[in-house]
């Protein structure tokens, strides 16, 4: 029998609701969670001596990682360790150019040219939309359908043509993808451009996207029992 998957997440850099962010992580099942507050995230990850979880889970905001955290990140990603980025994450670890390669987007707040595309600069704004299943097979949207929801929305920013499409979204305001996976080696990586505040964290079917998104990309871990 499979334990629960270990995931640390890492926060700091930017506010939210803690009430209802502790709701989302209350709905969690089979996740064994962990939380550290940046810089301590980033710091522990420059450790070898600090184990490394099967999965880790971006919601910082801004911060930047030492050389040896980043290396260590990349080797322990495509030697399997998972990795989720959720919402304002896509804007973090500015100094480290090869982090848009890693998770497939690239937010940026002035007009540029990012990997041959122009993009920018990068909007945000609070939206009702409907979020589309666009892989009815993936085990993270297996079984879901449509839903609403009203949640802060990206629009001008980089997205990797490698990468895998769950949800989309026809909203002017927002980029047409809202959830995409990809690959490092063995590791499996997850975007997810929701989860700005409560009305995504109380969302049942983002509950459930979000759920699955740690496990899957759990899966591939070394340290799986």
């Amino acid at each position: 029998m499979n334990r629960p998957t270990l995931v640390k997440l890492f926060t700091g850099g930017h506010p939210f609701d803690q009430t209802s962010f502790q709701g989302l992580l209350d709905s969690l099942s089979d996740i064994d969670l962990s939380i550290m507050e940046q810089p301590h995230g980033s710091e522990s990850l420059a450790d070898e001596h600090q184990p490394l979880p099967q999965v880790l889970w971006f919601y910082d905001f801004a911060q930047q990682f030492s050389t040896k955290s980043q290396q260590r990140l990349k080797s322990a990603i495509s030697q399997g360790m998972g990795l989720v980025v959720m919402h304002h994450a896509i804007y973090n670890h500015l100094e480290w150019t090869d982090y848009p390669h890693l998770i497939g987007g690239y937010y940026s707040m002035s007009r540029c040219e990012f990997n041959g595309v122009e993009i920018g600069p990068s909007t945000s704004v609070m939206a009702d939309m409907q979020v589309q299943i666009l892989d009815r097979k993936h085990p993270i949207t297996a079984g879901l359908t449509n839903f609403d929801l009203h949640d802060e929305c990206y629009h001008q920013y980089y997205v990797s043509a490698d990468i895998h499409p769950l949800l989309g979204t026809s909203h002017p305001m927002s980029h047409p993808f809202l959830a995409w996976t990809r690959s490092l080696g063995l590791g499996r990586i997850v975007y997810l451009q929701s989860g700005h505040g409560p009305s995504a964290f109380e969302n049942q079917s983002f509950r459930i996207i979000v759920n699955r998104a740690l496990l899957w990309a759990g899966e591939s871990s070394p340290n799986r029992e």
